[in-house]
């Protein structure tokens, strides 16, 4: 079993059906989206945590397929939806903000991303600083 879905089943055993129909991590990432943003909108903080969990796992990967899997599938989207967009803070400190400042742009744009910098209390063009 690879190291990406043995992780994914570990830390999200309640989804092991999607975990083991996935054929690559991008394809998992896809189907994990969905998870999240349901958890999301029913209140699963435990559910979404755990997502976020995973997300983090697979951003730290030694595959940068795994990698670019969870950028692309999943940290791009979330400041699409502007109730998650305002969860940014929560979710990501300061510095995972920073890293990720380029991947939320792609789809929600700089106006977005300048708006939560904002809520983390930067201004254009400041770096983030320890939180």
């Amino acid at each position: 079993m690879s190291e990406w879905r043995r992780k994914a089943i570990e830390l999200l055993p309640e989804m092991r059906s999607v975990i083991s129909n996935a054929w690559s991590p991008m394809s998992l990432w896809i189907d994990l989206h969905a998870e999240f943003v349901r958890a999301f909108r029913s209140g699963n903080v435990d559910a979404v945590q755990r997502v976020l969990k995973y997300a983090r796992w697979c951003w730290e990967a030694r595959s940068s397929d795994t990698v670019s899997a969870v950028i692309c599938a999943f940290f791009e989207h979330l400041p699409q939806d502007r109730e998650m967009c305002a969860e940014i803070p929560k979710w990501f400190s300061a510095t995972e903000f920073e890293a990720l400042k380029d991947v939320f742009a792609y789809h929600a744009g700089p106006e977005v991303v300048s708006a939560i910098a904002a809520m983390y209390g930067m201004s254009r063009g400041r770096s983030a600083s320890k939180r």
